[in-house]
């Protein structure tokens, strides 16, 4: 069942993400002002010790992708929004930072560490469309709930939280020694 589940929100998020670079490519002037003061919310972080920054990005990584994950009891909704918004955000990112990178240069700063996280996020929020699934299987056919919550953290905790780690260690050390190696780029990820 999380397989398919898995297969589903991987699909959303393909479908989101091309959505979100084809709507910023018709109007891109009104996105990258969109994009501009979504990235200006984060500027506070450049202040932070690169643990510190590990820290930060791991928590909230680590935080939303438990409460999507946790939230899908209510039939997997939340968690499905969860994946169409990111897709959706990313796919903006790629089309507005192509314009001035390009594309190459855009997807070697998300890659090396979207790799991890971006799986990671869509384990946790497939094991929410399980429990939505559940959830309606204990609502309309009296079976056990309990049970797959318990399972549900066991697997976060077993599998989403260690990914989500190694992903914020190369996303603060590993993307911006990448990219000014390849780009000259100072710690700069867009």
């Amino acid at each position: 069942m999380r397989s398919k589940a898995f297969a589903l929100l991987t699909l959303v998020f393909l479908i989101s993400v091309y959505y979100g670079y084809s709507i910023a490519k018709e109007n891109p002037k009104f996105y990258k002002n969109y994009i501009e003061q979504f990235f200006s919310k984060f500027k506070f972080i450049k202040n932070y010790s690169s643990e510190m920054l590990v820290l930060v990005i791991f928590c909230n990584n680590a935080i939303k992708s438990l409460v999507f994950m946790l939230t899908g009891f209510f039939f997997g909704i939340a968690p499905l929004v969860f994946i169409a918004a990111n897709g959706f955000l990313l796919g903006l990112v790629l089309a507005i930072k192509e314009q001035s990178m390009g594309i190459f240069n855009v997807l070697m700063l998300i890659v090396p560490h979207g790799i991890l996280e971006i799986p990671a996020v869509l384990l946790a929020s497939s094991q929410g469309v399980v429990l939505g699934y559940r959830f309606y299987e204990a609502l309309f056919k009296g079976k056990e709930f309990r049970v797959y919550v318990i399972d549900s953290i066991k697997f976060y905790l077993k599998f989403v939280l260690p990914i989500l780690l190694i992903a914020a260690f190369v996303e603060v050390y590993v993307t911006p020694y990448i990219a000014s190696l390849i780009f000259g780029i100072s710690k700069q990820i867009p």
